[in-house]
C-alpha cells in the first residue's frame, strides 16, 4: 500500500485520540463504579443510623416504662409490703440496664472523639475476675444458668485499667448468660504462661454463625438472635478497644449455630508473679 506521510500523520493522529478516548472512557467508568459504590455505603449507613435509633429508643423505653408503672402503684394506697419489695427490686434493676446503656453510649462516644483514657497501674487479675462473677452471679442465677469460674491460686499482675477490665469481664460473661438458655453453663477461666494472661469465656448457648463470627466485635454488630434479645451491639466492640488500649487482643470461636461460644481476651503479663 503506497501511503503517504500526511496518511501516516493522520493515522498516527487517529491511534492516539482513539487511546485517550479510551482511556477517558476507562476513568469515566470507574469513577462512575466508585460513585456507585459510595451511593451504597451512604444508603448503608444510613440505614444503619436509623436502626440503631430505633433500637436506642426501645432501649431506653423499655426500663423507663418500668419505673413509670411501678412508681404510679407505690404512689397508691395500702400498697402492701411485697408489692414494694416487688416494685423497689424492678425499679433498681431498670435503672441500672439505662445506666449500662448510657454508659456505653459515653464509652462509644469517647472512642469516636479519641477520649477515652487508660489510667494504668499494677492490678491483679484474679480479684477483679471474682468480683465481678459475683455481680453476675444472680443474673445467671434467675435465668438457671450455671456459673463456674477456674482460677489460677497465684496473683496475674498486669499493668491496666481495673474498672475497664471489669468492664470487658463484665461485657463477655453478660454476653454469654444473655445467649444462653435455662439449664445451660457458662464456664470463666484465668489462663497464665510466661508472657500472657488470658480470660476466657466460654458457653453452651446459641453460637454464632460463620459469617457472623468475623464481626462479632465490630460497633452496633449482634446479629439476628441478638436483635431479638435486646441491646445496642456495643458491649463486645467496646470490650475489643479496651482490651487493645492495654497492648492486648480479642477472638472469638464458635462451631457454628446452637454449639456455644467462646471468647478470649489476652493481656500481656508484665508483671509475672512467682
Amino acid at each position: 500500500v503506497d501511503l503517504g506521510w500526511d496518511d501516516v500523520f493522520r493515522a498516527g493522529v487517529f491511534f492516539v485520540v482513539a487511546v485517550i478516548v479510551s482511556s477517558l472512557v476507562a476513568r469515566q467508568r470507574a469513577a462512575e463504579e466508585q460513585l456507585r459504590e459510595a451511593v451504597a455505603q451512604l444508603k448503608k449507613a444510613d440505614s444503619a443510623k436509623d436502626d440503631f435509633l430505633a433500637m436506642l429508643s426501645h432501649e431506653l423505653r423499655t426500663p423507663l416504662t418500668s419505673i413509670l408503672g411501678w412508681a404510679t402503684i407505690l404512689g397508691e394506697r395500702n400498697v402492701d409490703p411485697a408489692t414494694v419489695a416487688t416494685a423497689a427490686g424492678s425499679i433498681k434493676q431498670s435503672a441500672r440496664s439505662q445506666q449500662y446503656l448510657v454508659d456505653n453510649l459515653l464509652d462509644l462516644s469517647r472512642i469516636v472523639f479519641a477520649k477515652f483514657r487508660i489510667d494504668a497501674t499494677p492490678v491483679d487479675l484474679v480479684p477483679l475476675v471474682q468480683s465481678t462473677a459475683e455481680l453476675i452471679k444472680p443474673v445467671a442465677e434467675a435465668k438457671k444458668v450455671e456459673l463456674k469460674t477456674v482460677l489460677p491460686m497465684r496473683p496475674c499482675i498486669i499493668v491496666g485499667d481495673g474498672q475497664r477490665i471489669k468492664q470487658v469481664i463484665w461485657n463477655f460473661l453478660s454476653n454469654a448468660v444473655k445467649f444462653t438458655p435455662s439449664g445451660g453453663e457458662v464456664d470463666l477461666r484465668v489462663e497464665v504462661d510466661d508472657s500472657q494472661v488470658q480470660l476466657v469465656v466460654s458457653d453452651t448457648g446459641e453460637g454464632i454463625d460463620p459469617q457472623s463470627l468475623p464481626h462479632v466485635f465490630d460497633r452496633f454488630q449482634q446479629g439476628q438472635s441478638g436483635a431479638k434479645k435486646g441491646g445496642l451491639g456495643l458491649g463486645l466492640a467496646i470490650a475489643r478497644y479496651v482490651v487493645e488500649a492495654h497492648h492486648g487482643s480479642v477472638s472469638a470461636l464458635s462451631e457454628g449455630p446452637g454449639k456455644g461460644a467462646t471468647f478470649i481476651a489476652r493481656f500481656p503479663l508484665t508483671m509475672p508473679s512467682h
